[in-house]
């Protein structure tokens, strides 16, 4: 059970098992709610279309996670480098 002051509001449930909170809850930004880790890869490996696991996944870096479809691509283009500012007026 997490201990007082740690962060975490011991009424809010799991996103996925809705079960109150477990040693390895934690705190996802992207969806705004908390949820086990253990939750997360029992849903990669249980079920390897869920969306929502592969988000949670990389957000925490859990193995099975698969790469971002754009972020991860060899073929993104590179940064380009900013014009000079002072070229520009």
């Amino acid at each position: 059970m997490p201990e007082e002051g740690s962060g975490v509001i011991a009424n809010d449930p799991c996103w996925y098992c809705h079960c109150p909170p477990g040693d390895d809850l934690v705190f996802s930004w992207e969806f705004d709610t908390y949820v086990h880790l253990s939750c997360i890869r029992d849903r990669l490996a249980s079920d390897p279309s869920d969306r929502e696991a592969h988000i949670l996944g990389r957000e925490f870096n859990l193995p099975g996670a698969p790469p971002h479809p754009q972020w991860d691509a060899d073929e993104l283009a590179p940064i380009q480098a900013l014009p000079d500012v002072d070229a520009l007026f």
